[in-house]
């Protein structure tokens, strides 16, 4: 499932290739048209020129809609799948995008920043889908599919925007996240969710989980108990540098800022071609090698 961005992207490459094709028809009305082999030329130079404007134009349009975060920590065994396609992360290729699998390994840890604060953490043999996500003015949502694994995430910009618009999907399991942080973790025994103390509030299958307790699916059965110390103490093991605070939204921008220069530049013709922009951003997480 693509996101609102991603149509939107579609839309603006149907814009692009509707103009190139009047520019064609034109053209080849004033070639048929013209007595003068010099004019004609030139019109097809000017053609060709803006066949590369329009195509340029088009392909940033659809790298820069589908960009929605990027990874900020990572330890090595963290994979990401990515248009049918699955690779090690590159780290001087952090960004995320919609309809991406990230997944780590026995060794494996990834704490993903998204461009609206939220931050996502994964933890030994973790894995998520981002399947849609929404940040605008008319809509906003972010949908988030747990397959396995133990993950952390704290919530961002988008549930201040939209309470119903942040949701975790697992196995036996839909969360409705108001404003959190979260803990979640899937097995092939059971899924769990624990809230940690917090004044917002979680929708686990429709039913309201007040903060300090978990959810648990296990055995066809659902039920809520009171969190534990040992809970606690096995969040605060796995989870060790994970703060309740995010990223700071303007270091998000910053990054944001800093993935779509660097497209820019690759697109560029090298004669026009300035320093490559990879400037460290305030607050940016340095990543583990």
């Amino acid at each position: 499932m693509r996101g609102g961005t991603d149509r939107d992207a579609t839309n603006a490459q149907a814009v692009f290739r509707f103009v190139y094709i009047q520019v064609v028809i034109y053209t080849g009305r004033m070639i048929r048209l013209s007595c003068n082999i010099a004019g004609g030329l030139a019109v097809i130079f000017v053609l060709l020129a803006m066949s590369k404007v329009v195509l340029a134009t088009s392909e940033m349009q659809s790298i820069t809609a589908l960009h929605v975060g990027q990874f900020v920590d990572y330890l090595p065994g963290v994979i990401v799948q990515r248009d049918g396609e699955s690779a090690s992360m590159d780290p001087s290729r952090p960004e995320i995008y919609i309809a991406d699998s990230i997944s780590t390994d026995a060794k494996g840890r990834a704490k993903i920043t998204f461009d609206d604060g939220c931050t996502i953490t994964l933890g030994h043999n973790s894995a998520i889908d981002v399947a849609e996500y929404v940040d605008n003015e008319k809509k906003s949502e972010f949908i988030v599919n747990v397959p396995q694994g133990l993950i952390r995430a704290i919530t961002g910009k988008i549930v201040e925007q939209n309470p119903n618009g942040f949701r975790m999907n697992a196995p036996n399991m839909t969360a409705g996240i108001r404003g959190t942080t979260i803990t979640l973790r899937v097995d092939s025994e059971s899924t769990t969710i624990f809230i940690e103390d917090t004044k917002r509030q979680v929708f686990v299958n429709g039913a309201d989980v007040p903060p300090g307790h978990k959810w648990i699916f296990a055995d066809g059965h659902s039920r809520q108990e009171r969190m534990t110390a040992e809970d606690r103490q096995m969040i605060e093991r796995e989870f060790p540098d994970d703060e309740a605070e995010t990223v700071p939204r303007n270091t998000s921008a910053c990054i944001r800022d800093r993935t779509e220069k660097q497209k820019r530049w690759e697109l560029a013709a090298p004669n026009a071609r300035g320093p490559y922009p990879d400037y460290k951003c305030p607050g940016e997480y340095k990543p583990q090698r």
